[in-house]
């Protein structure tokens, strides 16, 4: 399984959500929200770049990626910080990276 994928479905696991919802093109905020922090988790786990990242989202737009991560930054929300912690430890200690 490659580690796009794992961050994908660690990300579905803990919001309650689907794979394929991270990836559709609804734009509905309890799916839109997990999915720019499983944008901002493979940019800074797996030093992948804006391209890289939009293609493993269903071939969206670099900036949108971009602006998501930003967007997870300047929201500061409780639940998702505490959701990218448990993330980060997660996957340093049990995936290596």
């Amino acid at each position: 399984m490659d580690q796009e994928r794992q961050i994908l479905e660690y990300t579905a696991e803990y919001y309650r959500i689907t794979v394929n919802d991270l990836v559709s093109s609804t734009r509905r905020r309890h799916i839109a929200r997990p999915r720019q922090c499983a944008y901002l988790l493979c940019h800074e786990l797996l030093r992948r770049g804006w391209s890289d990242i939009a293609r493993t989202f269903g071939g969206r737009h670099h900036v949108t990626i971009m602006d998501g991560v930003q967007a997870v930054a300047d929201r500061n929300d409780r639940r998702e910080q505490a959701f990218l912690a448990a993330a980060r430890a997660h996957f340093k200690r049990q995936m290596g990276f």
